[in-house]
């Protein structure tokens, strides 16, 4: 077994024992940077099986974000990155919740997915003028690149970032 000690910043969920003895702990999907911090509580540390790929067991996650970390997180970011207006009262941005999941997994390292909840981080939402939930922006190199207000389905995220992020085509 593995030990990955250095892996012991991302956020864990849940762990348990598998029949064959190998311990899997299963990583939160929504994080906030204040919690990227923890470790398996079976044995303060983590493993994995040495044949299992790595990428099978660790997830990248959608970042939730604040108005103090947003310029860090968003503005300052080295990769283009969605950012998710959204309410935990919203209906639609429920909807689209899971498509950031999917997300993140499609442009692992291409892009980063944020989201920001705008009834507890009032700044941004002026700022951009964000009218409406859920409301999606691209920005790159600090600049917003496009916006869209309302809940998209799968192929209309995609075709969005795609049409104002051409090098992120998948095809």
């Amino acid at each position: 077994m593995a030990i990955l000690s250095f892996l012991s910043f991302l956020p864990v969920s849940h762990c348990f024992n598998t029949k064959t003895g190998v311990r899997t702990c299963v990583f939160q999907r929504h994080v906030s940077r204040k919690s990227l911090l923890g470790l398996c509580p079976l044995k303060r540390q983590l493993s994995i099986h040495p044949n299992k790929r790595l990428k099978s067991v660790i997830r990248m996650t959608v970042i939730e974000v604040e108005d103090t970390n947003f310029e860090q997180e968003v503005l300052q970011s080295q990769v283009p990155v969605l950012v998710d207006f959204h309410a935990d009262w919203c209906g639609p941005c429920k909807l689209v919740t899971p498509l950031l999941d999917w997300l993140v997994s499609e442009y692992s390292g291409k892009l980063k997915v944020v989201k920001i909840d705008t009834d507890k981080n009032p700044r941004y939402v002026k700022q951009y003028d964000v009218r409406g939930l859920p409301t999606l922006i691209i920005f790159q190199s600090g600049q917003l690149v496009a916006s869209s207000e309302g809940a998209l389905g799968k192929k209309g995220i995609q075709q969005y970032i795609e049409k104002h992020l051409p090098q992120l085509k998948t095809n």
